[in-house]
C-alpha cells in the first residue's frame, strides 16, 4: 500500500474513475517516499533517501520500488539547473519507478515544461497540480495567486508532453457551497484529455 499519494478513486465520472483506476494500480505497485517532507540540508538526496525515507518504509513494508514524491511547498520554482540535476539524480535510483513533483499552474514557464519533458524520457513523471476550485471569488478569498485561465494554460501544457497530471482540489473552502463543489468537480469531468487523478 502506498501511504501518501492523494487521489478521489472514480467517484466524479467514468472517465476519471478510468484514469483513477490506472493512477491506483501504479501507485500499489510502489511506496511512495515523500522527499520533500525528510529534507536535511546535511545530507546528499542519496543518504536521505537510504537513511531516512526508505528505512522508514521499510518498518512498515519490504517494498523494493518507489515513486519519488516531492509534494511540500511548489517544486518547479527555482533554479532550473539545480531542480533539473536534483530530479535527475531521484530518477537515477534504480529503485526510483516514478516522479511525482507538486507544483502551481502559475510556477511551469518554457524552461520548467522543457525539463520535464527531458526528465519524464527517463521515467515516469507525475504533476500535481494545484486547482483547489474553479471559482475566482474563492480563489481571491484564499489568495491562491493565479486565475483559472492559467490552469487550464499549464494542465493542456503538461498533457500535451504526456505527462500524467494529477489535479488537487480543495473541498469545503470558505464561502463555498455544494452546488459550488458540485461545479468543480463537473468541470475537472469535461476536461479533455481527462486528468489522470483528482
Amino acid at each position: 500500500a502506498v501511504n501518501r499519494v492523494p487521489i478521489v478513486g472514480g467517484t466524479l465520472t467514468d472517465a476519471i474513475s478510468r484514469e483513477a483506476e490506472t493512477f491506483r494500480t501504479l501507485k500499489e505497485q510502489a511506496e511512495v517516499l515523500d522527499l520533500a517532507e525528510l529534507t536535511d540540508a546535511r545530507l546528499s538526496l542519496r543518504e536521505q533517501m537510504e537513511a531516512r525515507a526508505k528505512a522508514r518504509i521499510r518498518q512498515k513494508t519490504d517494498a523494493r520500488r518507489f515513486i519519488a514524491y516531492f509534494q511540500s511547498y511548489t517544486n518547479t520554482y527555482g533554479d532550473l539547473n539545480r531542480l533539473e540535476a536534483l530530479y535527475t539524480e531521484t530518477l537515477r535510483h534504480k529503485e526510483i519507478e516514478i516522479l511525482s513533483l507538486g507544483t502551481r499552474p502559475d510556477c511551469l514557464g518554457v524552461g520548467v515544461l522543457a525539463m520535464l519533458e527531458r526528465l519524464n524520457a527517463m521515467k515516469p513523471v507525475w504533476i500535481e497540480l494545484g486547482l483547489q476550485t474553479i471559482h475566482e471569488r474563492t480563489a481571491k478569498a484564499v489568495h491562491r495567486g493565479y486565475d483559472l485561465a492559467a490552469f487550464e494554460e499549464s494542465y493542456h501544457a503538461l498533457k500535451a508532453l504526456g505527462l500524467t497530471v494529477i489535479v488537487h482540489v480543495i473541498f469545503s473552502l470558505p464561502g463555498e457551497t455544494k452546488e459550488d463543489m458540485l461545479s468543480t468537480v463537473r468541470y475537472l469531468a469535461s476536461l479533455d484529455p481527462p486528468p489522470d487523478g483528482v
